[in-house]
């Protein structure tokens, strides 16, 4: 193979490692969101129950009789740890998409890297709203 054949093949190459890495983050991003409903479903089982009620629960490979209460804070931080590792990778997914747009010779995405207004901002264009109303 001569340089220029060379050249090629590792472009190729980081085409396709970056793209895998977007469809893990993207498969990743799915078994996240799937673990979240699944806690979402049990803490709603939870609250069926009475206050002070131990029930069975399996976290990994363990099953253990916990309390209510100690079962729902558990089922509560699980979300929140999930909910941060599924915003981590979307944005992640992000720059790996321009990243992979940029390999193969095509613009980034415009728009594609806005986020919401926060509850700060938000109120202060009800705010603006408000007033020329």
């Amino acid at each position: 193979m001569d340089n220029k054949e060379k050249k090629q093949l590792q472009h190729l190459f980081e085409v396709e490692k970056k793209a895998e890495q977007i469809l893990v983050d993207k498969n990743d991003s799915v078994s996240l969101d799937m673990r979240r409903n699944w806690d979402r479903e049990s803490l709603r089982a939870l609250d069926k129950l009475r206050d002070g009620q131990k029930v069975w629960t399996i976290f990994g490979p363990n099953i253990t009789k916990l309390t209510k209460e100690k079962a729902k804070e558990i089922l509560e931080q699980d979300m929140v740890d999930a909910n941060i590792e599924i915003n981590k990778l979307r944005s992640d997914m992000k720059v790996k998409v321009n990243e992979l747009r940029d390999l193969e010779y095509q613009e980034k995405y415009t728009g594609f890297s806005l986020n919401a207004l926060t509850n700060k901002e938000l109120s202060a264009m009800k705010q603006v709203w408000n007033e020329r109303s």
